[in-house]
């Protein structure tokens, strides 16, 4: 019998991930601070934002990539073929973003969908060139990635962001003085991603060359298919619940003002909530049996904990106002009118934890189709919360936007621990094979 799982050695898989995203999410924050203290902030900020949720529903199909290299990355043929599917699946997306920037389509989707003025549409359309070439950086970013979950070295994925980070300075502040706007924010955020994928490149090009040339059983792209459908459509809708937000959003009194705030209470939230999101891929890696799967849960309690008490400190104290003021360069308008929302924030860890590692236990167990289930009960519950804005168009954009964002996950975690419970009960009320253990009878099952 294989050692069970400790959650030692899961903080040890999980730190660096984590530690990663919180980068990854501090470089949205650098960039919202830059643009918070340049001329004509409110309309940069805004046009950033509407901008930055249209490609992140569109790109939501390439950052599966990591899960789906999880799944199948076991030789050099299974890798072309993954680089394949991809390939062909960025396409879409990628025109969709060129229609935006080109046509009178952008037009339509930043003013009218997403009700922002026409000085905020105009920023927009001109960002929206800039994020075309996004998708294949992140796909080629998640091959070293997973190379590097793969052989449990998560430490150097965050020093290749701590270097995306450093390159960020560099962009923001090169770029900002030449172009300034929406614009600029996206060059730098682009730019710095693509130096973030070179050095992910280059750091795992040894676990590149030993890749086995002979294929082992790998998987056709019907397989590949099969197994990541469920899981775009569920990051699709993870990607459009800002969109949609945003959309809801814009239809208040002060519309601007609320799309510039929720722009930046999001990317604060993103600072603070995207490590539980790696609860994900950390499940999928290591849990692969009921134990190991006992342990996760209650390593997610663990993770759940600290998270709102962080949240607690920053924005329930007297630091709330010096971060947003002084840290984020909020004017006081702007900064006064964020303040209800990142305090709402406190709602959403629970919820989001819990999605994101049952998420990833479904994921281990190939049942992806319970994931592709789920983001039906989470964009339904995202138009329940944002639909508080037709009758209450008074209401702050931010708490607005905070509580669609816990709804989502709330309706996510409720189906997706529903049937994993229901699945749970089944194998442990199935009889035990001749010689194995419970849990390695459950694994086997699975196949």
């Amino acid at each position: 019998m294989s050692r069970p799982l400790s959650l030692k050695e899961i903080t040890g898989f999980f730190v660096p991930l984590a530690l990663t995203s919180n980068l990854m999410m501090i470089s949205h924050s650098i960039i919202h601070s830059a643009m918070a203290r340049w001329d004509d902030a409110t309309v940069s900020l805004a046009a950033y934002n509407v901008v930055f949720t249209f490609h992140m529903v569109l790109a939501s199909p390439t950052v599966i990539a990591s899960s789906t290299m999880l799944a199948f990355l076991h030789d050099s043929r299974a890798l072309r073929g993954l680089l394949r599917f991809h390939g062909l699946i960025m396409v879409a997306p990628i025109l969709a973003m060129v229609l935006v920037a080109a046509t009178p389509l952008g037009d339509w989707v930043f003013g009218v969908l997403l009700g922002a003025s026409p000085a905020v549409t105009a920023q927009a359309r001109q960002a929206a060139w800039v994020f075309v070439v996004l998708h294949p950086f992140i796909a080629l970013r998640s091959v070293g990635h997973t190379l590097f979950m793969l052989h449990r070295r998560t430490i150097a994925i965050t020093l290749g962001t701590a270097i995306r980070l450093g390159s960020l300075a560099v962009f923001v502040f090169g770029v900002a003085h030449l172009i300034g706007g929406a614009v600029a924010g996206a060059i730098s955020l682009v730019g710095a991603i693509g130096v973030e994928m070179v050095v992910m490149l280059i750091l795992a090009r040894r676990y590149l060359r030993e890749l086995p040339r002979v294929a082992t059983g790998s998987a056709s792209q019907r397989e590949m298919w099969g197994f990541a459908w469920p899981l775009m459509i569920s990051q699709v809708t993870e990607g459009s619940l800002a969109f949609v937000i945003n959309a809801f959003i814009g239809r208040l009194a002060q519309p601007d003002l609320a799309l510039a705030a929720f722009g930046v209470v999001r990317g604060l939230a993103m600072l603070l909530l995207s490590p539980l999101r790696n609860l994900s891929q950390t499940a999928q890696a290591l849990a692969r049996g009921p134990l190991e799967e006992r342990v996760m849960l209650r390593f997610t309690w663990i993770v759940i904990g600290v998270t709102t008490a962080l949240i607690a400190l920053m924005f329930w104290t007297p630091l709330r106002p010096l971060i947003l003021d002084s840290v984020m360069g909020m004017d006081a308008r702007l900064s006064l009118y964020s303040a209800p929302g990142v305090r709402a924030l406190l709602i959403v860890p629970f919820f989001w934890g819990f999605a994101a590692v049952l998420r990833g236990m479904v994921a281990a167990r190939k049942e992806t189709r319970s994931i592709g289930l789920s983001s039906a009960f989470k964009m339904a519950a995202v138009f329940a919360a944002g639909g508080a804005t037709l009758f209450l168009p008074a209401a702050n954009g931010t708490v607005v936007g905070v509580s669609a964002l816990a709804a989502a996950f709330g309706a996510e975690s409720a189906l997706l621990g529903w049937r994993y419970w229901r699945t749970a009960r089944r194998e442990a009320a199935a009889p035990t094979a001749p010689g194995l253990a419970p849990a390695e009878t459950a694994s086997a099952s699975r196949g």
